[in-house]
């Protein structure tokens, strides 16, 4: 007979929550049991029980004397079991895994923390498509790490984290570490809890400085911009009505970076749409661009060129409001008709 007392089930059965304890006991009864006697005392049976589980010492299974039971051996086929299990719990829990993508990371612990879709859908927003397709080449990184040296995922803590970071420290420069971390702190945040943000890792960050301090920016080229203007009034460059297509875009563009000063990836990301405001030229981007300068407290505004006012018949050569007018008439132009939304088409910023 198996029965079921109030206790901690184990773990070995499956749950892992306040439950139902199974106890295993032979109650054999005989055919044709003494007559009860008046001075027999009550016995205790023998019992078998789960590791862990509560004793029944001081319980009588006899509590009147009715006489005493012969014990013989009960059949097993005769044992009626009584099962404990609820519907739906498996037997032994599935290995913790973390997800090969780091965005399916990110929002599974999104979710396990409550929020709704519709938050979901404005938090994942939260990096750029760049800034996303860095993060997941130093997450991959991290499960290979794991993988290499067998490490559980449901084991990771910040020891772990540490001494992967530390090993890329021999190959990496500090600001790639500072990527690296960057790109594990949320996923193992909301996923499993696991905050990076402590005084050991200021330790180490601090240790990784000034073991390798960063070095400074690359020097941009020196040339000298007399010389560029010099070439960009004569040919190739011009006359711009006649001039190649390759030379027209280059000297468009030069004069676009010159007159905006603005990112290279401001300009690659324009469109044949702009707008005129006073005496300036605003050139609009892209739908769905946003500037490398954008932030929740700074919105920069599209670039702008204006004309450029020299006295003389040639005075208009470097003009970027003249160069911007010859371009938009060869780009409208009936060889053309294969355009993308992209002002500077064929180019992409790579290739301007």
């Amino acid at each position: 007979v198996h029965l079921s007392l109030p206790g901690q089930v184990s773990s070995r059965l499956g749950c892992f929550r306040p439950g139902l304890e199974q106890l295993e006991f032979h109650l054999p009864v005989p055919p044709d049991p003494d007559p009860p006697r008046s001075d027999q005392e009550a016995e205790l049976l023998p019992r078998e029980r789960f590791p862990g589980g509560s004793f029944l010492g001081d319980r009588l299974l006899v509590s009147s004397p009715h006489g005493k039971v012969s014990r013989v051996d009960s059949p097993s086929s005769e044992v009626c079991s009584v099962s404990v299990h609820e519907p739906g719990i498996a037997l032994a829990p599935q290995p913790f895994s973390l997800p090969a993508d780091r965005m399916e990371a990110v929002r599974k612990g999104l979710v396990l923390r409550g929020y709704s879709g519709d938050a979901l859908e404005f938090m994942l927003l939260r990096h750029r498509v760049s800034s996303q397709r860095q993060y997941q080449s130093c997450w991959l990184k991290f499960l290979e790490h794991l993988g290499d040296r067998s490490i559980a995922h449901d084991a990771i803590t910040r020891d772990v984290v540490f001494n992967f970071l530390a090993l890329l420290a021999k190959t990496k420069k500090y600001r790639t570490l500072s990527v690296y971390k960057c790109a594990l702190r949320h996923p193992l945040l909301f996923l499993i809890n696991l905050e990076l943000d402590c005084e050991e890792m200021v330790f180490l960050r601090c240790g990784f400085f000034n073991a390798n301090p960063p070095e400074r920016r690359a020097p941009s080229a020196v040339w000298s911009l007399d010389v560029v203007l010099y070439y960009l009034v004569r040919g190739p460059f011009e006359p711009l009505e006649s001039t190649s297509w390759r030379f027209l875009c280059q000297k468009t563009l030069l004069l676009f970076l010159l007159a905006s000063g603005r990112r290279i990836s401001d300009l690659a990301n324009l469109s044949p749409s702009f707008r005129w405001e006073k005496d300036r030229l605003f050139l609009l981007w892209r739908d769905g661009f946003m500037s490398k300068g954008l932030n929740m407290d700074f919105r920069p505004e599209p670039p702008s060129i204006a004309k450029l006012a020299i006295k003389g018949d040639r005075g208009d050569l470097l003009c970027p409001v003249r160069a911007w007018n010859a371009f938009r008439r060869k780009r409208a132009s009936p060889s053309c008709l294969t355009f993308k939304d992209g002002f500077f088409w064929p180019f992409n910023q790579k290739t301007l």
